[in-house]
């Protein structure tokens, strides 16, 4: 993999900077071995197509798909072990499991205890746990009855974007301003056509392509969201000569204090016609920018009296093109 550069050009897989880079993929996809409708061959092709570097196999409760993705993906594809741990209270994601791992579904949405215990067992193993589509209300069980607190992340953006997601976007940045460190993914939730592996697509800035480093990625907030493998964005900070990317830090020094002034850049591609940019900061919205043009650069001033800025990306409609972790102060 070239590991030369970290513009935009070569936001691709395997491409950053040194010592990281950028990776793309797909958190919560389903086969036959739970309600999905292709093999996992069929899934295998899907996430090449779209140009992946990993995806993490998630059916409803099981692993059972856990030991056929070695016959059917290349080397050059990673395949993460989860599962979608199903409940009468919600659904959650249980993310980089050992591949003989099994999670506890059987309880119900008031039983704190029992998720709590099944949730310590996946971090206990290093893996993390994730509230899938908390506010949809268009399955069975799928709207989170459960703490939110007790989970690692959040999906905030389930398959084609709607208001359920808006309402995760939103709860998930109240815990930001609360002092949460919850990070935010996206997942296709794939099960069949019409909907599509990739859509939208997680991407992550890892030191390798591995299923511990992707989960310690997430771990630390180091990915965004596109709407589909079709667009690349880059969101950093500079701050005396330094770039900090997403899920990282403003140096502050031994003292912990921000001298001087913070340029916010976020560079952009393969947009659609006048999309709009938000700078989003702990105290709120800050900017507000039209892009022009699909490829673009974007800069913004910015101080210290924030505790971190994110991005979101929106078309003309306010639907979601975009999304980023924060970048803390």
């Amino acid at each position: 993999m070239n590991e030369s550069g970290s513009n935009i050009d070569q936001l691709k897989n395997g491409q950053g900077q040194p010592g990281f880079q950028w990776y793309r993929g797909d958190f919560h996809i389903h086969t036959i071995y739970s309600d999905g409708k292709q093999t996992p061959q069929r899934v295998a092709e899907l996430a090449q197509q779209a140009n992946f570097s990993f995806f993490f196999s998630t059916d409803h409760n099981t692993q059972s798909s856990g030991l056929i993705w070695g016959a059917v993906a290349p080397p050059s594809l990673l395949v993460g072990r989860g599962i979608e741990v199903t409940t009468r209270g919600g659904h959650w994601n249980a993310l980089g499991l050992n591949w003989n791992e099994w999670v506890e579904f059987r309880y119900k949405g008031n039983d704190s205890t029992a998720i709590s215990q099944a949730v310590r067992q996946v971090q206990r193993q290093g893996g993390l746990a994730v509230a899938n589509h908390p506010f949809a209300n268009d399955c069975l069980a799928c709207d989170w009855s459960f703490s939110f607190g007790i989970m690692d992340g959040l999906e905030v953006w389930n398959g084609v974007w709607n208001d359920f997601d808006r309402k995760a976007v939103d709860k998930w940045h109240s815990m930001l301003v609360q002092g949460s460190r919850a990070f935010a993914i996206g997942g296709s939730d794939y099960h069949n056509s019409p909907s599509a592996v990739g859509m939208p697509t997680t991407v992550v800035r890892s030191e390798s392509l591995s299923t511990a480093q992707i989960v310690d990625s997430l771990r630390h907030n180091r990915a965004y969201i596109v709407r589909d493998p079709g667009i690349d964005i880059q969101f950093t900070l500079i701050h005396q000569g330094e770039t900090i990317h997403v899920g990282d830090k403003v140096n502050g020094g031994k003292e912990n204090k921000i001298h001087g002034p913070i340029s916010a850049v976020l560079e952009v591609k393969g947009l659609p016609a006048n999309a709009v940019a938000l700078f989003i900061s702990d105290k709120g919205l800050l900017k507000r920018q039209t892009i022009s043009q699909s490829d673009h650069i974007l800069h913004s001033r910015l101080d210290s009296k924030y505790s971190f800025i994110r991005m979101e990306i929106q078309d003309p409609t306010g639907s979601m093109l975009a999304m980023t972790n924060p970048i803390w102060i």
